[in-house]
């Protein structure tokens, strides 16, 4: 800045005009004296070289969070000159491609919400007194949510000519999404491992590739059954006597029920 006074007499300093180059500054002063009968007026111009910015610089960490069901922003960017800081996300490591809504990105170039590997660049504008400046690709990690199984309790089953297995559930814990589960089953008698797997999510992101499961396998058993045995005589009945022995009973007589 530049202060304007003048030594051993009174007087008014009105600015006249600045002109200004690529390299200098030209500030005209009118020194107007309080007592015109024995000063003149005196006007000045100085020139005042302008200071070349400083070199603006940037810095910013990887980030490693979790998928929440909503955008997941960059670490704060760390500058030098105070300007205003910009986050451009992209999908590839070279930072060519910008995430799009796909990825839940509300416009191209925005914050993903997706599970994935991204990429970001951060960019501070230029100030009076620093050069603008932008970091390299910067990795950007959302991992999906890992979420329990819940297997209902029984796991002993007897055979029945239909699949089946224990019961599995999983809660997203995402406001406005539910996950659907499907599991493995078995038919006949034997020992089984039921695994469970994501289906379907409905509602908010509606994808099951956000999501993985722990305790996502079961061990369960399909007994044999046990039939019920009945005999009738299909030519009326049978009294037992010294003659009568079991071959009078054919097979087609017994009835499996």
């Amino acid at each position: 800045s530049i202060t304007a006074t003048s030594s051993g007499v009174n007087t008014t300093i009105a600015y006249k005009g600045v002109k200004g180059t690529n390299n200098s500054t030209a500030i005209t002063l009118e020194f107007t004296p309080t007592d015109t009968t024995n000063f003149n007026t005196v006007t000045t111009t100085y020139n005042v070289s302008k200071v070349s910015q400083l070199s603006g610089s940037i810095s910013l960490s990887e980030k490693t969070a979790t998928y929440t069901g909503s955008a997941i922003i960059a670490n704060t960017a760390t500058t030098n000159s105070g300007g205003t800081v910009t986050y451009v996300y992209y999908s590839d490591n070279s930072c060519s491609t910008k995430t799009t809504t796909s990825t839940g990105a509300s416009s191209e170039g925005g914050a993903p919400i997706d599970a994935g590997t991204y990429y970001v660049k951060a960019t501070v504008n230029s100030t009076n007194n620093y050069t603008s400046a932008s970091t390299g690709c910067i990795k950007h990690t959302i991992n999906k949510k890992s979420v329990a199984v819940t297997w209902g309790d029984t796991t002993t089953f007897t055979y029945n000519n239909t699949a089946q297995a224990p019961t599995a559930t999983a809660t997203s814990s995402i406001t406005g999404e539910t996950i659907n589960i499907t599991r493995t089953t078995g038919t006949n008698a034997g020992s089984y491992t039921s695994t469970a797997s994501c289906s379907s999510v409905t509602g908010g992101r509606a994808k099951c590739d956000n999501y993985n499961f722990t305790g996502s396998t079961k061990d369960f058993t399909i007994n044999k059954a046990s039939p019920t045995i009945s005999l009738s005589a299909t030519n009326g009945s049978v009294d037992y006597n010294s003659t009568n022995n079991d071959s009078q009973l054919s097979a087609k007589d017994i009835l499996l029920k």
